[in-house]
């Protein structure tokens, strides 16, 4: 199936390489030939992956709390830049599997792992994300709504749940109708099913350019419209600053804790020790800092967000050829790297982003529910806009044809699911997470099922 490096069939394989040495042509790191070899790299470049990320959140974060609530950098950072470098740890990662000498049946193989990337992070995040963070963020419901950090005692899932607001509302709104752009690369491929590659090739190159250019075009349109919403922005910073506080009294709860007093209540005792006045103590915390310790603060933060990204880049072309090469050995299993890819690589690249969601749902209250499932919701439009715009950029640039027939119909299915009950269940009672859980496993089932009798 693959080139050799030398009189072979393998592209990336020089077998007359040491098990250790760089035995891929395109890699510059080290790999083997052996499964538990290739397993443990695949263990230590997905390390190397999730650091890097939380290195780019973590400095993401520190500048967010750095911000004047009324600073016109909210909306340049916030709505710009910020959305950007949350998505960007995928995209690259999915440029990198379309990067490689290999020929057109090798480049058509390792687009698996990029639609497993895409297709497995959206409906990871729809699915498992989503119904973690209901149940996190559940309290009690009167009169249709959720009661702010109200106890659940002797309370079923039926009688608990969350309730959003208007803005993550159209959030959700946006993402339902996000699909669309993958309905206008599984056309021709629909249409093209039984043909030959030259006959998917020519009828294709028109759609996956066109899919390409509106998918940008919608993607800075969406920017443009988050920057504007103001009012969710400063919620954003706001949360940031209170969080900053909230840490800092734990802090010192902690360094003056007595026996009578456990560690795991500190963040309840920082929360109900909060001043009224936080937000003043937090603006004026601002304006008394340096300005060159800010400029600092920034510029570190900044340094740290490229650095994370330098080993992403590094590293990903390996990540996907160790996947590649960990898959050669499943036999006649079809595709295995496309559900590696699916079930690995979300976590890797939006692990940090999850635990913010997480974090912010355990609030229990409305705004911190909404903030949280507003992020979820926001990673699946840029997944839908950005992420799909470049790597059918990619395909274009390299001729490859878009033969996901199967994942694009379950990518489809878990948005429309997902987003219509959205909208029109604004209060989510607790037990739907158990059954939006079921999402992803039945996902891939279904995924399975179509390629196994050969419907796509």
């Amino acid at each position: 199936q693959n080139r050799m490096a030398s009189n072979s069939t393998c592209p990336y394989l020089d077998t007359s390489c040491a098990p250790w040495a760089s035995c891929y042509v395109d890699s510059y790191l080290p790999c083997t030939n052996g499964f538990i070899g290739n397993f443990f790299l695949l263990i230590v470049y997905s390390i190397v992956i999730v650091v890097a990320t939380k290195a780019i959140h973590d400095g993401i974060t520190k500048i967010t709390e750095s911000l004047n609530i009324h600073s016109v950098f909210v909306k340049i950072f916030l709505g710009t830049i910020t959305p950007i470098l949350y998505i960007l740890p995928n995209t690259i990662i999915m440029i990198a599997v379309t990067i490689g000498s290999g020929e057109f049946a090798e480049q058509q193989k390792q687009l698996n792992i990029g639609i497993g990337i895409l297709s497995g992070t959206i409906i990871t995040t729809l699915s498992t994300i989503w119904s973690i963070s209901l149940l996190l963020g559940r309290s009690t419901i009167q009169n249709g709504e959720m009661i702010d950090n109200l106890g659940q005692h002797n309370q079923t899932f039926m009688q608990t749940g969350i309730t959003i607001d208007n803005e993550t509302w159209r959030h959700c709104l946006i993402m339902t109708f996000s699909p669309l752009l993958l309905g206008i690369i599984q056309a021709p491929a629909f249409a093209t099913m039984k043909d030959t590659i030259d006959k998917q090739l020519s009828v294709e190159d028109p759609y996956l350019l066109s899919t390409c250019i509106l998918s940008l075009v919608l993607f800075v349109a969406y920017i443009i419209y988050r920057s504007f919403r103001l009012q969710l922005l400063q919620r954003i910073v706001r949360e940031e600053n209170r969080r900053k506080i909230v840490n800092d009294i734990i802090n010192r709860f902690i360094n003056n804790i007595t026996t009578s007093n456990s560690p795991n209540n500190a963040e309840n005792i920082a929360n109900q020790n909060l001043p009224d006045n936080w937000e003043q103590l937090a603006q004026s915390h601002q304006k008394e800092n340096d300005v060159k310790e800010e400029i600092l603060l920034v510029l570190k933060c900044s340094a740290i967000i490229i650095i994370g990204f330098c080993f992403i880049i590094v590293f990903s072309k390996p990540l996907v050829l160790t996947i590649m090469n960990t898959c050669s050995n499943f036999g006649s299993f079809n595709k295995p790297e496309f559900y590696v890819s699916f079930l690995i690589v979300p976590f890797l690249t939006g692990g940090p982003l999850y635990l913010h969601c997480f974090a912010e749902s355990s609030y229990k209250k409305r705004k911190n529910v909404s903030l949280a499932f507003c992020n979820l919701y926001l990673y699946v439009i840029l997944h839908n806009t950005f992420c799909l715009g470049i790597f059918v950029l990619c395909m274009y640039i390299n001729q490859t044809v878009w033969i996901f027939t199967s994942e694009t119909l379950a990518v489809m299915l878990v948005i429309l699911i997902v987003g219509l009950f959205s909208l029109v269940n604004v209060t989510i009672k607790a037990y739907v997470g158990f059954i939006f859980a079921l999402l992803q496993p039945l996902s891939i089932i279904f995924i399975v099922i179509l390629e196994y009798v050969n419907l796509t």
